[in-house]
């Protein structure tokens, strides 16, 4: 246990003086010859009496760690947040839903299930999610080609996929906005006259 004395600067009045904490130090023993073995110090408020104590601290740290890479994969691939246009709480859900959804479908995608089933490295968001995108290309195409008439399939298709990804016009462009009568600033027009 260590005590952690409140910094001279903090300005709470409500803060203790001093914080006692746990730290519980965890060291990968089997770690494969081409990783780093994973090595934390934790240092907790929880009281730790004994060992089992510790390995549950470590589990929950272990679990913590498991959302902080979901949020990265999160934010880093799946990007619902972005998509979901609504505002407020109601948008905010509909992207939480949907990357929830998105990671539970990929938690269950079969290369990923015999991975974890052999306590083997799971597969990244991004990268199993570029697998399952090629994959339905490939399904796709596989359709087309076994049609009885591939080019009418192909253009119906196309058809149905502008209905689904229409183009919409940009509204950053000014192209096509009237802007009226523009003049040079009187900044402009006296390095003009220097």
């Amino acid at each position: 246990m260590i005590e952690i004395v409140k910094p001279k600067k903090c300005t709470d009045k409500s803060a203790p003086k001093s914080i006692k904490m746990y730290v519980v130090e965890a060291k990968e023993l089997d770690c494969p010859s081409d990783q780093e073995p994973v090595h934390w110090r934790i240092f907790t408020t929880h009281r730790i009496n004994n060992f089992d104590e510790a390995k549950q601290i470590i589990l929950w740290y272990r679990m913590r760690w498991t959302i902080e890479v979901f949020f990265s994969d999160w934010k880093q691939y799946e990007g619902w947040c972005q998509m979901a246009k609504q505002p407020g709480v109601e948008g905010s859900n509909r992207g939480l839903i949907l990357s929830l959804l998105t990671d539970h479908a990929i938690l269950l995608h079969p290369e990923q299930t015999a991975l974890l089933k052999h306590k083997l490295p799971a597969l990244t968001v991004g990268s199993l999610r570029d697998h399952v995108r090629f994959e339905a290309i490939v399904t796709f195409i596989r359709h087309i080609i076994d049609c009885d008439n591939p080019a009418l399939a192909l253009a119906d298709c196309s058809e149905q996929l502008k209905k689904v990804v229409p183009l919409a016009p940009s509204k950053k462009h000014l192209n096509h906005r009237v802007i009226g009568r523009l003049a040079p600033s009187p900044s402009l027009k006296y390095k003009e006259a220097a």
